[in-house]
């Protein structure tokens, strides 16, 4: 109902109390009328009554029981009764009136004005006793929950013990199964699973009430306890309803067993209650934070085949699903579909939508750009719930770092920050992980210090991505100074920090460095990986540290870590830098063995190897092995073993213009020539 059209102020009636009284009819324009001849005492037109909403509404908008009643009772006198139902309400408020000690009714409003609170006036169990008594059977559960959701305990409980003294006394009456409900059923709104528990009893639940019980315990997480309660229910032979079923779901999915999932609506099928839209959520977003994807999407089509549409939910997950994987394309043709139909995308499927253009890097970041102005615009007119948030902002960033568009990236960042954005870690670590991947370290280390200077405390990914960025724009020192801030800010560097940091010193060429940090994690009981080992073999390369280079590569088979194609080039290169040619041919054939074959860039540093030797004819021995293990050569391969076979030739017309200045003498004349002189 529009309460535009109350006015503010009513002469001699408070704000609550209009309030209230407006809320106990049916119609806005209405409520004026009524307000005024509850404080007037004089009739109104409106012919509206009090109904079981109405009153619901108003318990929900703060008004005490006893003004409720008060309300209705003084607008029920004002008025002929024109039916039963209605004689019995105004009756029934007159009781209520007297048990309330009360029977000016003027001077209860009036108190209430003042701020005085009836509920020690109009004790809350009479209330709420004489308040049932005012609504058929079918009107008791709403108020029930009414009680519940708003923390009024000590009347819902009351009533149901009342309830089940008169069940007793009149074996016949089944309202006490339905108040119980109506209780279990707020207890799982609010989520009192420990007070539905109390109200459960195995001997008498049926299946309503037990599915009310595990609905609140699913809704604060105690999933065990549901999947307890639904074997409990199975053994004594309960068949279970589609509420039932859905809390079960609920639980599996969030003990992370998204085949329990699966089977349960399987065994839903069975026993001919077949899933609905909810169910279906629950399974696909449990497949969803499996990585299930494709299972996911499978279970999309699956409903559609069911008769169901999809809901905003349901087509939010399938997007994930789709760009998860890779399908970006996929993805925008599902998020076309729900545009084409009646239902407007939301914010969340417009998040899922350009998070899900990452894998497609520079397309994928026009397709963003282009949702994300979209977002701008509809906000602009007003559709509150399409402006970007957050997360729409943290998604478009991320997507500006799969296309490595760093300045778009801190752009979107600037945004943010001018629209008066929540800034998170998550959205700041987004903005530096672009500008790690577009090789931008000063815009990384400016994002770091805006982080300091605010209120986001940065983590370990914040300064992995700074020190990857350092080592990006072969900045070795400054990834070290990250690295011993990281100590200072008392946080724990990772595996992720050792190789960020060694693979910078790798790139400056600083192997000693590289060496300390590597004995430095293992000191610290962290096991390298083979990124450790493949950074480390690379520093050693570059600083011509051959024998440290094999020594590191018996270490990996020690270790229990098989050396890839990558620690094997990198050894091949040091033998190169080393002059060690024989070791490097060596390691190829070695490589050959233990099924590792080598690539272009391995076979090309075993030629330089040779090149350097001057070993030409070995050069082009590699050569033919590499087109017989179609290996392709590349142009860096071509121009090694051309340069190995012109410097043999350089030294071979070297060393024939030394043997012909040999012949000629000291003279410099050809001695057959002298001969003839």
């Amino acid at each position: 109902m529009a309460l535009a059209v109350l006015p503010r102020t009513v002469p001699g009636l408070g704000p609550r109390a209009l309030w209230a009284a407006a809320l106990s009819c049916d119609h806005a324009d209405e409520s004026v009328g009524s307000c005024v001849a509850v404080r007037s005492g004089g009739s109104s037109s409106s012919r509206a009554v009090p109904r079981a909403g109405n009153v619901a509404t108003a318990l929900a908008a703060g008004a005490s029981v006893a003004l409720t009643l008060a309300l209705v009772d003084r607008w029920e006198r004002s008025r002929r009764c024109h039916s039963s139902r209605a004689r019995r309400r105004s009756a029934s408020c007159v009781a209520v009136t007297r048990s309330a000690r009360s029977d000016d009714m003027d001077d209860m409003l009036s108190k209430l004005d003042r701020g005085e609170d009836y509920d020690d006036v109009a004790p809350r169990g009479r209330g709420a006793r004489a308040l049932m008594d005012l609504l058929d059977p079918s009107d008791r559960g709403e108020i029930m929950e009414t009680f519940v959701q708003h923390g009024m305990w000590r009347d819902a409980l009351s009533l149901l013990a009342e309830e089940e003294v008169k069940s007793k006394r009149n074996p016949d009456k089944d309202s006490d199964k339905a108040l119980r409900r109506g209780v279990l059923a707020a207890c799982a709104k609010a989520k009192e699973w420990q007070r539905a528990l109390s109200l459960v009893d195995d001997q008498k639940e049926d299946v309503s009430a037990r599915s009310c019980a595990m609905c609140a315990c699913q809704s604060v997480g105690q999933w065990r306890r549901v999947l307890s309660m639904y074997d409990s229910a199975r053994q004594k032979g309960m068949v279970p309803d589609l509420a039932m079923y859905t809390s079960v779901a609920s639980a599996f999915a969030q003990g992370k067993t998204w085949r329990n999932v699966l089977g349960l609506m399987e065994e839903m099928v069975e026993a001919d209650s077949a899933p609905d839209l909810i169910v279906y959520s629950v399974a696909m977003s449990a497949c969803e934070k499996a990585r299930e994807w494709a299972l996911a999407l499978v279970l999309m089509e699956e409903l559609r085949r069911d008769g169901l549409q999809p809901d905003l939910f349901i087509y939010s997950t399938g997007i994930r699903a789709w760009g998860a994987g890779d399908h970006w394309k996929e993805a925008l043709d599902l998020f076309n579909e729900l545009k084409g139909r009646a239902v407007n995308p939301d914010r969340i499927n417009y998040n899922a939508a350009i998070s899900a253009c990452r894998s497609g890097q520079r397309a994928g970041l026009v397709v963003a750009l282009k949702l994300l102005d979209e977002m701008r615009e509809k906000g602009s007119v007003g559709k509150q719930g399409i402006c970007p948030d957050k997360f729409t902002y943290s998604s478009a960033i991320s997507v500006c770092g799969a296309a490595k568009d760093a300045s778009k990236a801190v752009e979107l960042f600037q945004e943010m920050k001018d629209r008066k954005l929540d800034i998170t870690v998550i959205t700041c670590n987004a903005a530096i992980s672009a500008c790690e991947k577009g090789a931008r370290w000063q815009n990384a280390r400016n994002l770091l210090q805006e982080m300091r200077e605010s209120v986001v405390r940065a983590d370990m990914i914040t300064y992995n991505s700074v020190i990857s960025a350092c080592e990006k724009g072969r900045e070795w020192t400054r990834a070290l100074d990250m690295l011993a801030e990281v100590v200072e800010v008392e946080l724990t560097p990772d595996l992720i920090t050792y190789n960020a940091a060694i693979s910078a010193c790798a790139v400056g060429k600083n192997w000693c460095w590289a060496l300390h940090l590597f004995d430095d994690m293992k000191a610290k009981k962290f096991s390298p990986d083979i990124i450790a080992f493949g950074s480390v073999l690379s520093a050693f390369a570059k600083g011509r540290q051959w024998e440290r280079a094999l020594a590191l590569l018996d270490e990996m088979f020690e270790g229990g870590i098989p050396p890839n194609v990558i620690t094997y080039g990198a050894a091949v290169s040091a033998c190169d830098m080393g002059m060690q040619w024989e070791r490097a041919l060596g390691l190829l054939d070695e490589m050959w063995k233990i099924a590792v074959p080598p690539d272009t860039v391995t076979y090309s540093a075993g030629i330089s190897a040779c090149d350097r030797a001057k070993q030409w004819v070995r050069a082009i021995e590699v050569m033919e092995e590499m087109k017989e293990k179609t290996v392709e050569p590349d142009l860096i391969s071509y121009s090694i073993a051309v340069s190995a076979c012109r410097r043999q030739l350089e030294d071979l017309q070297a060393s024939l213009a030394a043997e012909r200045k040999k012949e000629l003498g000291e003279d410099g004349k050809d001695p057959y020539v002298k001969a003839f002189m």
